[in-house]
């Protein structure tokens, strides 16, 4: 399948975790960054649960390093701190706040209304948070195209 980003001005990446923005549409993002495209990034969760309970990674120094990567890999992409938004919900648990994750992101979508591409997980995906965020992005009102990565 090939994707025609003809008549994209504005697209929105939703990623579950830090990287996975990148992980899952770094391509995309380029492609989009070439064409003149603005793109803004919405980070859902704060990425502490991928290290458990480590003493060398606590919870608060984590989340500040994945957002630091985030960020330094999205500024690669031509994506500068101002287009970046992070929620900070907690990693790990979005299934279980289902219903506050899709009104967060909801009101984050909300200020992007102009958008004419929507980018997020797949609702197949393996992993719950991801799942998550699939299904509050398929229950947004928006009247552009959708795109899902896994």
């Amino acid at each position: 399948m090939k994707l025609s980003l003809k008549g994209v001005r504005r697209a929105v990446i939703v990623a579950p975790h830090p990287d996975d923005e990148i992980i899952g549409a770094a391509c995309l993002i380029h492609a989009l960054r070439r064409r003149g495209s603005d793109v803004t990034v919405i980070v859902v969760s704060d990425g502490a649960a991928s290290h458990p309970n480590s003493p060398t990674w606590p919870a608060d120094r984590l989340t500040s390093a994945r957002a630091r990567e985030s960020l330094r890999a999205l500024l690669r992409l031509g994506i500068t701190r101002d287009a970046v938004t992070f929620l900070r919900l907690p990693d790990g648990g979005l299934s279980v706040r289902r219903d506050g994750c899709r009104k967060t992101l909801h009101r984050a979508l909300r200020r992007h209304r102009a958008m004419d591409l929507l980018v997020g997980p797949a609702g197949s995906d393996a992993h719950p948070d991801h799942r998550a965020v699939a299904t509050a992005l398929r229950q947004f009102r928006f009247g552009g195209r959708r795109l899902t990565y896994q």
